[in-house]
C-alpha cells in the first residue's frame, strides 16, 4: 500500500512562515512581511494578533515593527539592550504614556 502524506494545516503553515520571518530580522514592519510572504495584510494582521496572544510574537510601541517574543527566542547578537527589559518595560510605558500624554523612555544605568 503506497504511504499517503496526510493533508497539511494551510494556516499553519502561513504562520510558521511568518514566524520565521521574524526570527531572521531585529524588527520587521507590516509592509515588510507583506512583501515576503505575498499575503494579504488582513491575513497578516490575524496571523500576528494570534502569534501574539500565543506569546509567540510582540508589536513595539516603540516603531510599530513586529518581533518574536525574547523569552521565546534568542536575542539577537548585534543588540545591547537586553530583550527582557523591552518585555517588561514596554506595557508599562505606553500605560504612563497614556496618562501623562508626553513621550516616555527609560534609561538603564551600566556601571563600567
Amino acid at each position: 500500500m503506497p504511504s499517503q502524506n496526510p493533508p497539511s494545516i494551510r494556516a499553519l503553515e502561513r504562520g510558521i512562515e511568518v514566524l520565521r520571518l521574524l526570527a531572521t530580522h531585529q524588527g520587521t514592519p507590516l509592509r515588510a512581511l507583506h512583501a515576503a510572504t505575498g499575503l494579504p495584510k488582513p491575513t497578516l494582521l490575524r496571523i500576528l494578533h494570534t502569534l501574539e496572544r500565543g506569546g509567540l510574537a510582540r508589536r513595539s510601541i516603540f516603531d510599530g515593527e513586529w518581533r518574536r517574543r525574547a523569552d521565546w527566542a534568542a536575542p539577537a547578537p548585534t543588540s545591547d539592550i537586553d530583550p527582557r527589559l523591552v518585555e517588561i518595560a514596554a506595557p508599562r510605558l505606553a500605560a504612563l504614556q497614556r496618562s501623562v500624554l508626553w513621550p516616555s523612555d527609560l534609561l538603564v544605568h551600566r556601571d563600567h
